[in-house]
């Protein structure tokens, strides 16, 4: 495993064998499963726009492009996308990108 500095002295990016887990300071924000090819969102993941911003860079540098990601990307990079918020919300009631509240 290998911890590394995201963007900020308090984001992290914590890599294994299996997975990629973007941390902003304590909290999980996302873990990418690479065997499954999956995004899971933690229950942090909207805490403030400054986490938001970083998980968008974690999203659109970090993460290989699947067919969920590129989705996750094309609504973060629109500038038609008035409430970026809401959008991920539909992709995770929709069961596109997970969520774990106990992260």
């Amino acid at each position: 495993m290998k911890t590394t500095q995201f963007h900020n002295k308090n984001q992290f990016l914590i890599v294994s064998e299996k997975e990629i887990t973007f941390q902003s300071y304590e909290s999980t924000i996302a873990v990418y499963d690479k065997e499954n090819e999956t995004v899971t969102l933690g229950s942090k993941w909207d805490f403030s726009l400054t986490t938001m911003k970083h998980l968008y860079l974690f999203i659109s540098e970090i993460l290989p492009k699947t067919n969920a990601i590129k989705d996750l990307i094309s609504i973060i990079q629109s500038s038609y996308v008035k409430n970026k918020r809401e959008e991920i919300q539909k992709l995770i009631d929709n069961k596109i990108i997970g969520y774990d509240e106990s992260l």
